[in-house]
Order: structure tokens, then sequence, then C-alpha cells
């Protein structure tokens, strides 16, 4: 399992843990599971952040395609016959 996969999991069983404590109430274990859910949100929530700086979501400008992408093999989103442009291409 990767890291944000099991960042994911975490995540989502800290909020579930978070959410199920503050139902239960003024219990007297309530306060040990909303400060397990927290870790556990706290941890997933890292997970999430080093998992994606391993595979360089910071590095690439927003739009940019991606690294492995072979441009030679690319599709123009707006060929030239439907643009009109037929002689200049």
């Amino acid at each position: 399992m990767g890291l944000r996969s099991l960042g994911l999991v975490l995540t989502v069983v800290g909020v579930a843990g978070l959410a199920v404590a503050m139902l239960a109430g003024q219990g007297s274990g309530s306060l040990f599971f909303i400060v397990e859910s927290g870790m556990t949100l706290v941890a997933g929530l890292t997970c999430l952040g080093i998992g994606g700086l391993r595979h360089g979501y910071h590095v690439r400008p927003l739009g940019a395609p991606a690294g492995d992408m072979d441009m030679a093999q690319a599709i123009d989103p707006e060929p030239a016959v439907a643009s009109g442009d037929a002689s200049s291409r």
C-alpha cells in the first residue's frame, strides 16, 4: 500500500472516529477516542503530504502535461480542418 493510499485510509478512519467520538457525548472513554482519532487524522494527512511530495506534484505547474507524456503522439484538440486553417498547416 502506497503512502497516498495509506494516508487516504487513515484520514477517513480519523474523520469517522472523530464523528463517532463526538456523537458518543461526555462519556469517560470519549476523550481517549478523540485523541486517538486526532492522531490518526494527523498521520493520514502527513502520509498524503509525503506521498504527494514524493510523486512530484509540487514541481509541475498547473495545466502542464505529465512528465512522461510523448508529445509526438499527442492529439491536437483543434485540428486544422475543424478550425478552417488547412492551408496554414
